[in-house]
Order: C-alpha cells, then sequence, then structure tokens
C-alpha cells in the first residue's frame, strides 16, 4: 500500500484563501439583516395583535359615528397610539376602522357589524 502524499501547489491555496476573503464577508453580512428582520416581524406583530383586539370588542364599545381614541400603549419601549372609528352604512349596520401607529406605517383593520334593532 503506497501512500502519495502530495501538498497543495501555491496556486490552489490562493485560489481558496481568495474564494474564502469573498464568500465569508457575504455570510456574516446575512446575520445582522436576518435579526433586523426578525425584530420587524414581532413588532408587526404586537401591533396587528393590538388592532385585532379593538377590532373584537368594537361592537360592545359601539356609541354611534364618531372617531374614538382608545389610549395610548408601550410595548417593548415603543409608544402606540390606538384608534376606533366608526360609520354608519344605514339604520342597522356600522362600519368600523381600528388604526394603530407607531413608529413605522400605520396598521388599520376594518369590519362591519349589525347594531341595534336589526332585521
Amino acid at each position: 500500500m503506497k501512500r502519495s502524499l502530495r501538498a497543495a501547489s501555491l496556486m490552489e491555496v490562493v485560489v481558496a484563501i481568495t474564494l474564502f476573503a469573498v464568500v465569508a464577508p457575504l455570510l456574516f453580512s446575512l446575520f445582522p439583516s436576518a435579526l433586523r428582520a426578525l425584530q420587524q416581524s414581532e413588532t408587526n406583530q404586537q401591533v396587528l395583535a393590538l388592532a385585532a383586539y379593538r377590532l373584537d370588542e368594537a361592537r360592545l364599545a359601539c356609541h354611534g359615528p364618531g372617531l374614538q381614541q382608545l389610549e395610548t400603549r408601550q410595548l417593548d419601549g415603543r409608544t402606540y397610539q390606538i384608534f376606533r372609528e366608526y360609520y354608519a352604512v344605514d339604520v342597522y349596520r356600522m362600519d368600523v376602522a381600528v388604526s394603530v401607529q407607531g413608529d413605522r406605517r400605520p396598521v388599520q383593520l376594518f369590519s362591519r357589524f349589525l347594531y341595534g334593532d336589526g332585521p
């Protein structure tokens, strides 16, 4: 059994180092952007949960058409303003829009429900 012990040539070493020098920074730059995307996703999930909760209770809190500023909330060091606006469609139907505004673009959810002595 004969073993061949052959060292890498200088050209192979230079190519390997060059590839590593090009690829390594690209791979390392992906980690901060992935963490930033995860943080934005968590923030969007919080805002959407706030809006969905306020939309669920909209029927119980309906006092007629108009704008209501419900509250200002702080979550994870960010301040959010929550608004709910009612629009009368006709005698029995009401549209509601819930808006949560923070440091990014506002999230708005809409729904329609029956109120009063509907048909």
